[in-house]
């Protein structure tokens, strides 16, 4: 049976979240829980408060109460979690929190929902299309830890608090789509703004359930499927990259959204965005997180790049 790590920002059981976001799922493997704050009293979690200039985490507690952490030590502790993990290579693990993974090594069968929160805007955005966001603190707005675009219009609202959350929908009014960008945000809140602004709501919860079912479905095919993406369908479509849609390519792989990809090769945003529409149009995927699980749902398949790499 393939299990799923499930990892939060703040204290397991999470029942609620888990609900929605497994709750429509074929129910043929286990969920493992596990929260960065799990066996921390009172006294060590306020301990964990940001420093100045450092960005803030409001997350849940076992009780119901919230706390405010340090980005930058979540960041520590969830890369601390997965590698303790004692994972099997059908595993998938999910970080449950959009906190900014920065340097956190996603490695095999990781999936964070910060890029899926990152991959949604940028394919919005690439609509042309007006986007508002809500995020859970103030603070988070002026100190950057949010997807921030020229295109994006960003409010905050507790999500604990229903007509804090009507006021914020109403400040984006004028937006294309409304993207509820924690975790913490429910079915019960995506209902609440459709039926006061009128506007299509995107739940963080909803599109990580469907990563996870697409993740379980590729585990399964895989058995039938061998190394299919090591097949030379796949070998011709690598080959068929140029050597700009190579570097983009690996970037992706790497986690890296538009932006870090533009200032890491020094290109513009925009050359980025066409780079990462010709790669997915080549391999037959919809978005980075259908090319992250075409690859890394395979054995052996950075030493199969490498050697890919070095034949062209």
């Amino acid at each position: 049976m393939p299990r799923v790590n499930f990892i939060t920002a703040g204290q397991s059981p999470r029942r609620g979240m888990l609900k929605e976001i497994f709750g429509s799922l074929d129910p043929s493997f286990e969920v493992v829980e596990y929260g960065a704050l799990d066996g921390f009293n009172d006294h060590q979690i306020s301990e964990l408060a940001p420093m100045p200039g450092e960005r803030s985490i409001r997350t849940r507690l076992k009780d119901g109460r919230f706390a405010v952490i340090s980005e930058n030590w979540l960041r520590d502790r969830i890369s601390q979690i997965c590698e303790n993990l004692n994972r099997s290579s059908e595993d998938i693990t999910i970080i449950g929190s959009t906190f900014s993974y920065g340097s956190v090594s996603l490695g095999h069968h990781v999936l964070h929902a910060e890029i899926a929160l990152q991959n949604t805007m940028e394919t919005l955005l690439v609509a042309d299309q007006k986007v508002g966001q809500i995020v859970t603190l103030r603070s988070q707005i002026s100190e950057g830890n949010h997807v921030s675009s020229p295109g994006i219009i960003s409010v905050h609202a507790r999500p604990e608090h229903e007509s804090s959350m009507v006021a914020a929908s109403h400040q984006l009014a004028d937006c294309d789509f409304i993207v509820l960008s924690s975790m913490a945000h429910s079915e019960r809140h995506r209902e609440l703004i459709i039926q006061e602004t009128g506007k299509p709501v995107i739940l963080m919860r909803r599109v990580v359930a469907k990563i996870i079912a697409r993740s379980l479905s590729a585990a399964d095919n895989k058995s039938d499927c061998g190394d299919l993406a090591m097949t030379s369908d796949f070998a011709k479509n690598y080959a068929s990259l140029s050597n700009r849609e190579r570097e983009v390519f690996h970037c992706v792989l790497n986690g890296m959204v538009n932006k870090s990809i533009a200032l890491s090769l020094g290109i513009s945003h925009r050359t980025v965005e066409i780079h990462r529409t010709r790669i997915m149009k080549k391999f037959g995927v919809r978005n980075a997180i259908e090319l992250l699980a075409l690859v890394k749902h395979h054995p052996d398949t950075n030493s199969q790049l490498d050697h890919l790499e070095r034949s062209f």
